[in-house]
């Protein structure tokens, strides 16, 4: 983690409002932070949200996407790679609910997350509506 990641959780965005998205006319339900997912799960996540009128701002790094340049605001995590990361967050004060989308549906992969600060998890396989449902 970098010196910029080790910001107080003071730093962090205030949730977002619903608003109405300037592209579909239609309210928008929000930004989803998508964290750390593989560039072919990423865009099948993505496309899932943006259908559901949930913008999705992905970033590698979760840090970089609560910790960057900009004040986005989210009102979801969806967090692939390192569940260690999900612990991290929560020790910043960052309250944000969190999905982690796990690389295998195993009981104990999904314990793991629950006990690291997840407030949701989903394992291969799952359906789009699902993770939407759960976002």
């Amino acid at each position: 983690m970098t010196d910029e990641t080790h910001r107080s959780a003071a730093h962090v965005p205030a949730l977002a409002t619903t608003r109405m998205s300037p592209n579909l006319g239609a309210p928008q339900k929000g930004r989803a932070l998508v964290a750390g997912i593989d560039p072919e799960g990423e865009e099948l996540i993505c496309r899932a949200l943006r259908c559901a009128q949930i913008e999705p701002v992905v970033t590698q790094n979760v840090f970089d996407g609560f910790f960057g340049d900009d004040e986005t605001t989210y009102e979801v995590l969806i967090l692939g790679g390192d569940l260690k990361d999900i612990h991290e967050l929560r020790g910043l004060g960052i309250q944000l609910p969190i999905l982690a989308v796990l690389p295998n549906a195993a009981v104990e992969t999904r314990v793991e997350a629950l006990d690291m600060g997840a407030d949701d998890c989903l394992g291969p396989p799952f359906a789009t509506a699902e993770l939407v449902a759960r976002s």
